[in-house]
């Protein structure tokens, strides 16, 4: 179902981000792992609101480039995105570890892909292998995250190796939940 006051409380990290980085110093990319999208169209929202009022002024601010992270086993946005389409194409589910990329349709699929063409960003799936890889990597490094959040962090490294995001680029990965909701269904 689609609830217009969670897009107005998702534009909040938007906000956020450009307190905590400045105007002049926002990323250059964001990734931000996307099931039914209303956080990645929230944030991309409170940028373009903010450019409207002249916080951020697009001709001197580059405004982060959005990526939306999708499990391969789901990931509507991805394949609408490859196909041009500018709705999202429901999918059949193979099913995934991170549970909130488990959104065979997104609510916010138009929202999406127009956040993603308008910031000159991308969508990428990533194998559940590396999600639960990221998931270990994350967890040894000291952070806490859930699979949803390391599937991010996959999707940085494929997209760092793929050349997608170049080694100095400012990237900012959201890591939208902890382990805790992860560690019922973490693999033996």
């Amino acid at each position: 179902f689609f609830e217009p006051g969670r897009l107005e409380g998702k534009k909040t990290m938007g906000y956020e981000i450009v307190e905590n980085f400045g105007p002049d110093a926002l990323p250059d990319w964001i990734l931000y792992p996307t099931g039914g999208g209303t956080g990645l169209v929230g944030i991309w929202k409170a940028f373009q609101e903010l450019a409207a009022l002249g916080g951020l002024d697009p001709a001197k601010h580059r405004l982060p480039r959005m990526v939306a992270v999708q499990s391969e086993n789901c990931a509507p946005v991805v394949e609408s995105f490859k196909r041009g389409l500018d709705y999202v194409e429901p999918v059949q589910s193979q099913g995934t570890i991170a549970d909130g990329l488990d959104v065979p349709g997104a609510i916010m699929g138009h929202g999406i892909l127009a956040t993603i063409r308008e910031s000159d960003g991308t969508a990428v799936a990533v194998s559940e292998p590396a999600i639960v890889e990221a998931f270990k990597v994350l967890g040894e490094h000291g952070q806490a995250a859930s699979y949803e959040s390391a599937a991010v962090f996959a999707a940085l490294r494929r997209l760092r190796s793929d050349g997608v995001i170049g080694v100095g680029a400012k990237v900012l990965l959201l890591m939208t939940a902890s382990h805790l909701i992860s560690l019922a269904q973490q693999p033996k």
